[in-house]
């Protein structure tokens, strides 16, 4: 665990960690806390049959939404993406 994702947000383009939030399926940055939580979760007797495996704690990150033009969640399910700009980009 390193400080790299808040280190790179010091360092980026403004917009870029709300840009980030947005992509994930929980519309926010994890905390240090979280995983930590995943890592004892794997140390811990909960977990023996775990091994050799990669775990992407990343709030969804990963199977979440891909940008806009994905965004089909209800509001009604709980959430709803915030639109931003992405003229930064260009």
């Amino acid at each position: 665990m390193t400080p790299m994702m808040v280190d790179s947000f010091e360092n980026s383009a403004p917009g870029m960690r709300q840009l980030m939030e947005n992509y994930s399926l929980m519309v926010r940055m994890g905390e240090p806390e979280e995983v930590a939580d995943a890592v004892l979760w794997l140390k811990s007797r909960a977990s023996p049959y775990i091994n050799g495996t990669s775990f992407a704690v990343d709030g969804g990150h990963l199977a979440g939404t891909h940008g806009p033009a994905k965004w089909t969640c209800s509001v009604s399910a709980g959430w709803a993406p915030k639109p931003i700009s992405m003229a930064f980009l260009a």
